[in-house]
């Protein structure tokens, strides 16, 4: 594992630290920087998104109206035809984007069940959200897959968050989880987006580049890569592409 910047562990092992490294224990590392043997265990740091706020992002769906059903091929009436606009919206089944299909967000979208975005299939908020970011919340797993591309509004400082609140599902243990026991699973030259879990793990593998990552737990392997991008730390989210009702600075999100 090469990290480009400072590492902060209790334990360092096989890894190659561009900058400096702060651990108790280290074996098979080189560091560039300079080392700080026995350092404390890093304090624990707060998810950056409350309850509450993941409450109201779940209200701000449901405002939009509900879809009782699966969206995707196969899928109820108004929610099976691609390219798919939609939100604010609630969606009380499965999420599926398959086949080079485009999904658009243009408000807040809370699925009740699992999400599942794969063959070259784009998710992306609406260019109306200029520099904000859109959400989509999953209450099941996320599993991104074989060259999904999950972008912004094209302006800067906008992203895609994929936010899964499944319970258990880490890496050794769980059901109902994404490939690799996972809440979200980014895999095979996934792009962008920032990802986060609550309460389970995420897994980077084979060639998936991420923009920001927060989770429970966080896997990392086959070239899987974390690129954080600066514009993160400052990142709003807005309820619909319009913005009219406001929208959320999230504190503390920032690289750790």
């Amino acid at each position: 594992v090469d990290v480009s910047g400072t590492v902060k562990a209790d334990s360092l092992s096989n890894l190659a630290v561009g900058g400096d490294a702060y651990y108790q224990t280290i074996s098979g590392t080189t560091v560039s920087g300079a080392s700080y043997p026995g350092s404390p265990t890093p304090p624990y740091v707060h998810m950056p998104i409350s309850t509450t706020t993941l409450a109201d992002w779940k209200n701000d769906a449901a405002g939009g109206g509900t879809i009782t059903g699966n969206c995707g091929p196969a899928g109820v009436a108004a929610c099976n035809t691609f390219p798919l606009t939609l939100g604010p919206k609630k969606i009380n089944g499965n999420l599926v984007i398959d086949g080079g299909e485009e999904f658009i967000i243009t408000g807040t979208i809370h699925v009740t069940g699992n999400v599942e975005i794969s063959n070259n299939s784009i998710v992306r908020c609406d260019p109306a959200y200029l520099s904000k970011s859109c959400v989509l919340i999953a209450d099941g797993y996320i599993d991104i897959n074989n060259n999904g591309a999950l972008t912004g509004s094209g302006f800067a400082g906008s992203f895609v968050m994929m936010l899964s609140t499944i319970q258990g599902c880490l890496g050794s243990s769980g059901s109902g989880c994404a490939p690799g026991l996972s809440g979200i699973s980014v895999s095979n030259n996934v792009s962008g987006a920032i990802f986060y879990t609550t309460n389970s793990l995420i897994d980077i593998s084979n060639g998936a580049t991420v923009s920001a990552v927060v989770g429970y737990n966080l896997s990392l392997s086959n070239n899987g890569t974390i690129h954080y991008d600066p514009l993160v730390s400052s990142v709003t989210f807005a309820p619909a592409s319009t913005g009219s009702t406001g929208g959320w600075n999230v504190n503390n999100w920032n690289e750790r």
